[in-house]
């Protein structure tokens, strides 16, 4: 109430659009359903059961948020740093790493490299031990990464959030999460970050068609503090054709209980939108068509 100082000022304030920054994933379709992107100052979660796909649908977003030039944090708690930066060139790239090899051409390699860290797009992959790092050890890397690089850093990925360690000493382990993710969502608030990370769902959600918040892992508290909450979901029968479906379960000021189904080409830690069915090796079977793609990648000094 103190805001409104007269009568204009009141209508003022209440009827000026509050405009949500959103920064797209890359995907025509999760993009859609999310306003268009991930929100800034918003924490969003995606969840998988073991074993599903939780990490390559953090490399396929960060490769998205790196093609739309957004500088990109990506901290890894499970995975080395180098394995990342090996998924996300892949996706972008659409070369499985054991490909690589046969070009048998440093220079190729050098070339994405240096993409990756150009002034354009940025990458940095932190790598911390499971259960070490704490939200404010986060935060120390991205102001370091930001003052080192004179960049706003806008896109932090944490995978994920269930590895990390509360800043206070906590007995149980739900309260453990809920300062974790509560702080996450801070941080994103604080600093003006879309925060991305993952988490793991119980045992009763493998194979399911659709995953509610009621299999979110040892504590549904995580449920009422993230802005929204993304689940891969798979049958069976999807499994084995390498197709899934992402269920938003939560979208807070967005439409809810939409589905979006995807080709898992797990390979190239990629997502793709297409209601073709491909089943597994369909990766490594496209591999030659897409080389044309690479040619931009590829310096011309290493066509001689």
């Amino acid at each position: 109430i103190e805001l409104f100082t007269d009568a204009q000022a009141s209508w003022s304030t209440i009827w000026t659009p509050v405009v949500r920054e959103a920064i797209p994933v890359g995907k025509p379709g999760l993009d859609r359903v999310m306003g268009g992107g991930v929100g800034v100052k918003e924490l969003t979660v995606v969840g998988a059961p073991p074993n599903t796909g939780k990490t390559t649908v953090m490399c396929d977003f960060a490769a998205g948020f790196l093609q739309q030039c957004e500088p990109v944090i990506y901290i890894t708690c499970e995975q080395s740093a180098l394995l990342i930066m090996q998924k996300v060139i892949s996706n972008i790239v659409r070369m499985i790493p054991t490909k690589w090899h046969e070009l048998n051409n440093p220079a190729v390699i050098w070339q994405w490299v240096q993409y990756f860290a150009s002034n354009a797009a940025p990458l940095f992959i932190k790598q911390f031990p499971s259960g070490r790092a704490t939200i404010h050890d986060i935060e120390a890397y991205v102001l370091a990464v930001q003052a080192r690089t004179q960049r706003k850093i806008k896109c932090v990925l944490v995978d994920y959030a269930d590895l990390l360690r509360p800043a206070f000493a906590q007995q149980e382990r739900r309260h453990q999460l809920q300062e974790i993710y509560t702080d996450l969502r801070a941080l994103a608030v604080d600093m003006n970050l879309a925060v991305v990370t993952a988490t793991q769902t119980n045992r009763e959600s493998v194979g399911q068609e659709r995953i509610n918040l009621d299999k979110l892992a040892e504590d549904f508290g995580k449920a009422g503090i993230a802005d929204i909450i993304m689940f891969l979901c798979q049958t069976e029968l999807e499994q084995a054709n390498n197709r899934g479906r992402i269920f938003f379960a939560k979208n807070r000021n967005q439409r809810k209980f939409i589905e979006v189904g995807f080709n898992m080409l797990y390979e190239l830690s990629r997502l793709e939108e297409d209601e073709r069915m491909m089943g597994p090796g369909a990766a490594e079977a496209q591999a030659e068509q897409v080389m044309n793609t690479m040619q931009r990648f590829i310096p011309s000094a290493a066509h001689g």
